[in-house]
């Protein structure tokens, strides 16, 4: 290649990268990002759908109006996005009902979200439509009328039920607090076994006299017990059917877990049953996997030397 040519190409390279440097400088200085100074503790979110609050309470956060316990998380994720609203430009103003219908920030059409501090407003939200790639939205900030297209898909981060705001987490304890577990199930085969002592100096006992325990089977099996999570919660006194397939008592420190399992007919072309349960640390029934049904299924045999 000619020493010509070559340098013409290379001035061409030089040109490109300075122009997308430019265009790059020029799209940063449009942001602009409404900062809250305040940390929120109370954000009401009312969509289509339904209209809830999330409350922070003793450092703990809740949803709805019977305040279930919420996925920290999300929250977390939710109230981020109400302290730091970024802003790429102004594309219109709200000031007549068709431009509000035009980009879905109509009463009937928008996500409304009210922020509060001590019981004060700090930030209104007012979302409408995501753009086509799904990347920005526009949206109301506040008092004002200015429409903007404003970076994230808010329209998909706010339009969320109550449902998936709750936390996951039926119950979840340090694997070492638990020192004994007692299986009745429906087949009637019944029994416990329980350890003392901490460290090298643990004593397992069984209920059945005659069992030697293998130690590491049981601890592992007592280190499986240690969390329960669901995939879907049911309402407090929903009648759910079904039939007792295990109850369960995990002792844990100086208090006792219990679970009820019960099983369902199967549906679906799998054929496999399906499974919900009740635990003393929540009022509230849920649905339990399959495999986490299973570790409680288990004989007594399991963990036998």
């Amino acid at each position: 290649m000619k020493t010509r040519k070559l340098v013409l190409l290379i001035a061409d390279a030089l040109l490109i990268l300075a122009l997308i440097l430019q265009l790059c400088l020029k799209t940063g200085d449009k942001v602009k990002v409404y900062q809250l100074s305040e940390q929120p503790e109370e954000v009401t979110i009312t969509t289509a759908a339904e209209s809830y609050t999330v409350l922070k309470e003793n450092d703990a956060w809740f949803v709805g109006d019977k305040k279930y316990p919420a996925n920290e998380t999300y929250v977390t994720q939710l109230v981020d996005a109400v302290k730091a609203v970024k802003v790429l430009d102004k594309v219109a103003s709200g000031s007549s009902d068709s431009t509000l219908e035009k980009y879905q920030l109509s009463e009937d059409q928008r996500i409304t979200v009210v922020a509060k501090k001590n019981g004060s407003v700090v930030r209104t939200l007012y979302i409408g439509k995501d753009t086509n790639a799904g990347s920005q939205t526009y949206v109301m900030i506040d008092d004002s009328n200015d429409i903007y297209l404003s970076a994230g898909n808010l329209r998909n981060d706010f339009d969320k039920k109550v449902s998936y705001l709750r936390t996951r987490i039926v119950y979840d304890v340090e694997k070492s607090d638990i020192s004994s577990v007692a299986i009745s199930a429906a087949n009637n085969e019944n029994w416990s076994i329980s350890k003392m002592g901490s460290g090298t100096d643990v004593v397992w006992n069984c209920s059945n006299a005659l069992v030697s325990i293998d130690e590491e089977k049981a601890q592992d099996w007592f280190n499986s017990l240690s969390a329960m999570t669901t995939s879907k919660w049911y309402d407090e006194n929903e009648d759910l059917g079904g039939t007792l397939a295990v109850t369960a008592k995990i002792g844990v420190g100086f208090k006792t877990i219990a679970v009820e399992i019960f099983e369902l007919p199967p549906e679906g072309e799998d054929g496999k049953p399906k499974y919900w349960a009740k635990c003393s640390e929540s009022p509230y029934p849920f649905e339990l996997a399959n495999y986490a049904v299973q570790r409680f299924l288990k004989p007594l045999s399991e963990f036998t030397k």
